[in-house]
């Protein structure tokens, strides 16, 4: 604190003018000056390294190409959690702040993702995913089977219990994501609020680490029900130093637009999104259903610029290299139960060596667990998971999801996502901002436009004869839809305004 004092005298010293009975000698001032920032900054780094910190920070020097930092009010914030408190790094065009947060510790942190320290079982946010998760599995496979065999009273029943099952799994584990959040929002968040207002930052870069990579930070309540989101405009970075490699970039809009189309074929609502994604682009290569092979999919993908994925994905907690995207399988080596379609895992490591995306500027991973990455490992470039095979292959920026997503939420997200980025011109991680914003607070009035809105795509189809396919995609859409105006009469008012569907997904990458 004594060295940034005299930093900001020295400062002062500089502006005043040759009138000044205090005034000095320029060269003077400004050679004090350089010292005591280098003085500061490597009292900084003791600290950290003897603290045992890696916050994901690189030395502002390797960041001074790096456009969003250079705007003053874009800041890089890492957060670094010891059992002491929380040690929270901005850096920004004018330096390298700090804020200690004594009230969040590490073993807070570990309480709110997977319980007491002394329970040897889950708890906390993952003890109510893990469960969540099995259960909408299950009442697929039921819901499959109910399907198969109308007539049968056994898969009937089993089905109810399934759908029982899983509210109760899905309205406990949306308990367990408000919770959190506010928790954060009331220990961690104000801290960080006044030192980004005091930085006059308007626009975040989060570098999280750890067992931070599982939650939505830009998701916290601030006041009411204002959240993070609402005042800043959030990205997130694997790391930092991963900036400095994207930065220069050619921007402007897509051109080559590869969509990646329900692989697996049994997603209610994708179709729908894809073909609404495809009308706000005016145009798109789709891969659609059988065409969706992993063969394709890397082929056509060398010259995207942008790619749309909205089928499947899967995160393994085990081998995070083994997490991935199901695409289609035309060997059968593997079999979706539900379909009777082959399907194929193109998982992380195999993208690192096949996936050539050095002309791509978006990757979206409309699909489940797709931002999930290894929590285990100490060091930011280390953690594994599809954001970062994704920026390794060349990609610039990654749109993924922290869990397992709602299907219509989402499509209506993702058509919202796309608009405001054709239309908005703005950054990635402000168009996926206002797409939240849009979808949480529709009134139901509105969500039902938007569902009259898709009907009306699909319309010229349902009367075409020259196209089966599609055809019978419209005439699949037409029930989807009229079942989710139903489902629609049963939620609240606004229907999506519950973080669980609509937080999920996070801008990652060159995405401001």
């Amino acid at each position: 604190e004594r060295l940034a004092a005299r930093e900001r005298a020295l400062r002062d010293a500089l502006s005043r003018p040759e009138d000044d009975p205090r005034h000095r000698p320029y060269h003077l001032v400004r050679d004090e000056l350089a010292a005591a920032v280098q003085g500061r900054r490597a009292l900084e780094r003791e600290l950290l390294a003897a603290a045992g910190v890696e916050t994901g920070i690189p030395a502002p020097e390797a960041l001074q190409h790096v456009p969003p930092l250079q705007d003053g009010r874009t800041g890089l914030l890492s957060l670094a959690v010891t059992e002491h408190g929380t040690l929270a790094l901005l850096l920004t065009a004018g330096g390298l702040r700090h804020s200690v947060v004594e009230e969040f510790t590490a073993r807070q942190l570990r309480e709110l993702v997977q319980g007491p320290d002394e329970d040897p079982g889950w708890g906390g946010w993952l003890s109510a995913y893990f469960p969540q998760f099995e259960a909408l599995h299950r009442l697929r496979d039921a819901a499959f089977w109910a399907a198969l065999m109308p007539q049968s009273d056994e898969h009937r029943r089993a089905l109810e219990r399934a759908r029982a099952a899983c509210q109760a799994a899905t309205a406990r584990w949306r308990e367990a994501v408000a919770e959190t959040l506010h928790a954060l929002g009331e220990s961690l968040w104000p801290a960080l609020d006044e030192t980004l207002r005091e930085a006059g930052v308007e626009r975040v870069i989060l570098v999280p680490q750890g067992m931070r990579f599982l939650l939505p930070l830009h998701a916290c309540p601030l006041n009411g029900d204002e959240r993070a989101c609402d005042r800043y405009t959030i990205a997130y970075a694997p790391a930092g130093t991963i900036l400095a490699r994207l930065a220069g970039g050619a921007g402007g809009p897509p051109r080559r637009r590869l969509l990646i189309a329900n692989p697996t074929g049994d997603l209610r609502y994708t179709p729908s999104e894809v073909l609404a994604v495809e009308r706000t682009l005016g145009g798109a290569t789709t891969l659609w259903e059988q065409a969706a092979t992993q063969a394709q999919v890397v082929e056509t993908a060398r010259e995207a610029d942008l790619i749309h994925f909205s089928g499947h994905g899967t995160y393994d907690w085990r081998d995070p290299e083994q997490s991935g995207l199901l695409l289609r399988d035309p060997r059968f080596k593997h079999i979706n139960r539900r379909t009777g379609e082959g399907i194929d895992l193109f998982a992380v490591a195999e993208m690192r060596e096949e996936l050539q995306l050095a002309r791509t500027r978006l990757v979206t991973l409309s699909a489940c667990e797709t931002g999930l990455v290894e929590m285990r490992r100490g060091l930011a470039e280390e953690y594994i998971g599809l954001p970062s095979a994704l920026l390794e292959a060349g990609a610039r920026a990654v749109v993924a999801s922290l869990w397992a997503v709602d299907d219509l939420a989402t499509a209506l997200l993702m058509r919202r996502f796309y608009v405001e980025w054709q239309q908005g011109a703005c950054p990635i991680a402000e168009a996926l901002r206002r797409a939240q914003r849009w979808l949480r607070t529709r009134t139901r009035p509105q969500v039902e436009a938007a569902l009259d809105e898709l009907d009306q795509l699909w319309a010229p189809f349902a009367r075409q004869d020259d196209d089966p396919a599609m055809r019978r995609r419209a005439i699949r859409q037409y029930w989807e839809v009229r079942e989710a105006r139903e489902r629609l009469a049963e939620m609240g008012d606004p229907p999506f305004a519950h973080p669980y569907w609509w937080a999920a997904f996070q801008a990652v990458g060159d995405v401001l």
